[in-house]
């Protein structure tokens, strides 16, 4: 959950700004989506990404998760967390198509990317999307 009041807004905000790594893509002049890492541990990260529906479905998505995997495993994390609704089916494939594993499907997909034996391969065939 976002925080709600100022002064928590303001924390979390003070927190990324100082903890976190984040990189936009640009469309022209407009920011089209959005990509960080938060520590969430202390050699894991969490990821969160967004693209801008109408900038869908041409790389940049990729292209930002590939800088992000690059940035942290320079940073020295083994790994990176993310969390993606099921319903999600064409984040989950470009997840996927990084490296991505769904490590718990409780609610939402939770997925990790470990960075010590990364590559980028298809995933295996008993990581089926439900």
């Amino acid at each position: 959950m976002p925080p709600v009041s100022r002064q928590a807004i303001e924390a979390w905000v003070d927190y990324i700004t100082e903890n976190c790594f984040s990189i936009v893509a640009e469309c022209g002049r407009k920011i089209v989506g959005q990509a960080a890492v938060i520590p969430s541990g202390r050699d894991t990260a969490e990821l969160c990404i967004f693209v801008h529906r109408n900038y869908q479905n041409r790389g940049i998505g990729q292209q930002m998760l590939r800088l992000i995997v690059d940035y942290c495993r320079r940073a020295g994390y083994r790994g990176i967390y993310l969390t993606t609704e099921r319903s999600n089916v064409r984040a989950i494939h470009v997840f996927r198509k990084v490296g991505f594993r769904i490590v718990d499907s409780c609610y939402d997909y939770e997925m990790f990317l470990p960075l010590t034996d990364f590559c980028e391969t298809q995933p295996a065939k008993d990581d089926q999307v439900s």
